[in-house]
């Protein structure tokens, strides 16, 4: 009789410790998920490989000569990664462009308009969620201003190693447009191919860019948690 009691009470500590097991497997099968970024557009989620672009009216170059204003900006940018914390993108092309001859930008410098190319591409970039907003990172920038209406047509070239913008994630299921707020973003001149008449130090570009999934008749982009 007592080892029949002894069988009973193994067998009640045994279901006991079952029990605790699958709460303890439930508990870890309802647990909620990390909040990432998810991109969307009217016609559904944005996936893993789609190309958007990124575009400003207002990007200005700030230095200690004066100012470089571009009113046609656009930025070429493949999403690698989507969904997540932290997304992997890359920037494949790069426009700047203005209303002066050769659709070059205005400038506020002795020098006159400026021709804007960039070198380096692709640049790594990265959408990533800092608390209850977003971030976006551009790395290893590099462009070059030419002022070809000037004696000897003077070359600049700067460079930025981390260009951040700012910005706004709307809640879980209420997705919002993804607009970029680039403000007061250090850049240096690099030596290599810039003309000595180019300011040394002092200067900033920041803008704003609304995103549109790439081709003609784009579509807004929205971004929720």
């Amino acid at each position: 009789m007592k080892r029949i009691r002894i069988i009973g009470l193994c067998l009640v500590a045994v279901f006991a410790m079952s029990a605790v097991a699958v709460s303890s497997a439930s508990a870890a099968k309802t647990k909620k998920a990390k909040p990432g970024l998810k991109f969307s557009t009217a016609a559904g989620p944005v996936v893993a490989g789609t190309k958007v672009v990124a575009f400003s009216s207002n990007l200005i170059t700030t230095t200690e000569l004066g100012k470089l204003e571009c009113t046609e900006n656009s930025l070429t940018i493949t999403l690698t990664e989507v969904g997540l914390k932290k997304n992997k993108a890359s920037l494949t092309e790069e426009v700047s462009e203005g209303a002066e001859p050769l659709k070059s930008c205005k400038t506020t410098t002795p020098a006159g308009p400026a021709k804007i190319t960039t070198q380096k591409k692709p640049w790594a970039s990265e959408f990533k969620l800092k608390g209850t907003e977003g971030e976006n990172v551009l790395n290893s920038v590099q462009f070059t201003s030419e002022f070809f209406g000037a004696p000897g047509a003077p070359k600049c070239v700067f460079t930025g190693k981390k260009m951040k913008s700012k910005f706004k994630v709307g809640a879980e299921g209420s997705p919002i447009p993804l607009e970029l707020t680039t403000t007061a973003q250090k850049l240096s001149l690099e030596k290599a191919g810039s003309n000595e008449i180019c300011p040394k130090k002092g200067t900033t570009i920041a803008g704003t860019f609304t995103v549109k999934t790439e081709g003609v008749g784009g579509e807004t982009v929205k971004v929720e948690l």
